[in-house]
């Protein structure tokens, strides 16, 4: 009778180990599943707003240009530049290639990227002119 306890111990713990595998990969594969960006503007120091998040991953940093192209229309695609989280100079050289597939990222440590300033914008009021320049970019 022993034996046959301890062997039903030893199956259930084999399949709790099984279990605790499956939702360890199940929740390394969730927490992949969307990349997280943050906007700066070319020459401004503080980003635009708070980083997003896509919940879709694009195929590689093209698409990724292209998911944000909506928010940023003022942009032409080969305007805008990846980074990988922590970059601290944005040279041209240093940004992620269009070819290459979107690194992880986080809320934490999202991505950078990096867009023309949009232009300032002219409104009439009153009969006169006002050039305003949107300080936020949502996605």
């Amino acid at each position: 009778m022993r034996q046959r306890n301890n062997k039903g111990r030893q199956q259930n713990n084999a399949q709790q180990e099984q279990q605790q595998d499956h939702n360890t990969n199940t929740n390394s594969t969730m927490s992949n599943q969307s990349v997280w960006v943050w906007l700066y503007y070319k020459g401004k120091e503080r980003p635009a707003g708070q980083s997003v998040e896509i919940e879709s991953i694009p195929k590689n940093v093209n698409d990724l240009k292209q998911e944000l192209k909506p928010a940023i229309d003022h942009a032409a695609v080969n305007q805008i530049y990846v980074y990988p989280h922590g970059t601290t100079s944005f040279s041209e050289d240093e940004a992620l290639e269009s070819w290459k597939s979107i690194p992880d990222s986080s809320g934490l440590e999202p991505l950078i990227v990096v867009a023309p300033a949009p232009p300032p914008q002219q409104q009439q009021e009153s009969g006169e002119e006002h050039f305003k320049s949107p300080s936020f970019v949502y996605c």
